[in-house]
């Protein structure tokens, strides 16, 4: 019913392919099974985002940077506030470095993964000793990759 939707109502550029995988599989895992499929760069979106971003102005950023990956986030709090988490989401907020001067995402950790503790490989901190860290910014789940990173997936 979604890929008849789409193909109705879509009328753009862009050369969309919905595939579905099995349930309850990692992103990294559904990646592979369909990476027989992808030609070019690609995107994936969460199938619960809603979001008024230009798309287009995404994929021309990732484009213009030479991006290995293009992730949109969200920042979750007001500016000089902290983010009010409801009790039962405390303890799930993500971990994002970000390189100020490049504006290149460095770091990306959900606590829920960390066991407690945040590790920061030493290569990035050579790499962009100015990383600042951020616990306000959430993933929004909407990612452009370039092809190449299946190759990273695929590789022993």
């Amino acid at each position: 019913k979604i890929t008849s939707f789409v193909n109705e109502r879509y009328h753009g550029k862009l050369d969309l392919s919905i595939e579905t995988v099995e349930e309850d599989i990692e992103t990294a895992e559904a990646l592979k099974a369909i990476a027989h499929l992808l030609r070019n760069d690609f995107v994936v979106i969460s199938g619960d985002l809603i979001t008024e971003v230009d798309l287009n102005q995404m994929l021309d950023m990732h484009k213009t940077n030479e991006a290995a990956v293009t992730v949109l986030l969200k920042n979750a709090a007001k500016e000089g506030q902290s983010l009010k988490l409801p009790k039962d989401e405390i303890g799930l907020q993500d971990f994002v470095g970000l390189d100020e001067k490049s504006n290149r995402l460095m770091l990306m950790a959900s606590s829920a993964d960390l066991d407690g503790i945040l590790r920061i490989r030493k290569s990035v901190l050579i790499r962009s000793p100015q990383v600042t860290l951020h616990s306000t910014m959430m993933d929004a789940h909407l990612y452009v990759f370039s092809r190449w990173v299946l190759d990273l997936l695929n590789s022993p």
